[in-house]
């Protein structure tokens, strides 16, 4: 949708006239009229004001909303269903007797999860951005050591570690 169609629906939803919308942003009635026809568009002050009055962002006024998303897990934050589409995924891939499933993925900076392991060469290696945001999620277990869940929309990593993060096992490093 242009921004002319945009600034047309959102004056006509919220039951304003032309001369009425022109009074509230402080212009005349054929500024409005020029920008639904398409003639010209409205200057950033004047964006900021319509922004303001209809609750919507400048982005959605010049037609090209953004959909917000964790970022780098690029699930959007208003999608549930990809949420609950990638928890179910991992409850599928962690079937294991005795672990409790995951009920929800939290957003979680990228220092905070991305462990270094070590491997069977003796390399020590990180696989996630210190810089970007995850998805995930930890299980106590009976057995002394805790699973941790990080995921994002390309992968799912699953680990062990012990007390504060002690001995981390890569246990599973899954492409989606």
């Amino acid at each position: 949708m242009e921004t002319k169609d945009i600034i047309y629906e959102l004056r006509t939803k919220n039951g304003l006239s032309q001369e009425e919308l022109a009074e509230k942003l402080f212009v005349t009635r054929q500024a409005i009229s020029r920008w639904e026809t398409g003639e010209t568009i409205p200057n950033i002050e004047t964006l900021k004001l319509l922004s303001r009055l209809f609750d919507v962002s400048i982005d959605t006024l010049l037609s090209s909303p953004r959909e917000l998303v964790y970022e780098c897990c690029e699930v959007p934050l208003e999608d549930e269903k990809l949420k609950q589409q990638l928890i179910c995924e991992i409850n599928v891939l962690l079937h294991i007797e005795g672990l409790p499933e995951i009920e929800n993925l939290n957003l979680l900076p990228g220092e905070f999860v991305n462990i270094e392991y070590t491997l069977l060469n003796g390399e020590k290696v990180k696989f996630l951005d210190d810089n970007k945001a995850y998805l995930g999620n930890q299980l106590e277990t009976d057995f002394g050591r805790c699973v941790g869940v990080v995921a994002n929309m390309d992968f799912i990593l699953v680990c062990t570690y012990g007390e504060n993060g002690e001995n981390p096992e890569l246990v599973i490093y899954k492409k989606r």
